[in-house]
């Protein structure tokens, strides 16, 4: 028979185990949410600076600073 106390101690891991896997979950889709919703963003600006252009080419380093500026201000 299994004695009280190793049956806590299991519990005790087990929730443990659990809730660390429900962090790294939340951490995984935190930061897959936040990747879709900077490639929105940036795409959202291409479409804007490349209204006059051609060919389509952009300058993700000008996209990307003035996200960053929008988001301090």
């Amino acid at each position: 028979m299994s004695s009280p106390a190793w049956l806590a101690a299991n519990r005790v891991r087990l929730a443990i185990a659990a809730l660390a896997a429900i962090a790294c979950l939340a951490i995984i889709h935190r930061t897959i949410f936040a990747g879709l919703f900077a490639r929105g963003l940036v795409r959202r600006q291409r479409g804007r600076a490349n209204h006059r252009r051609d060919n389509g080419t952009h300058n993700f380093g000008v996209s990307l600073h003035t996200i960053l500026n929008r988001l301090q201000h």
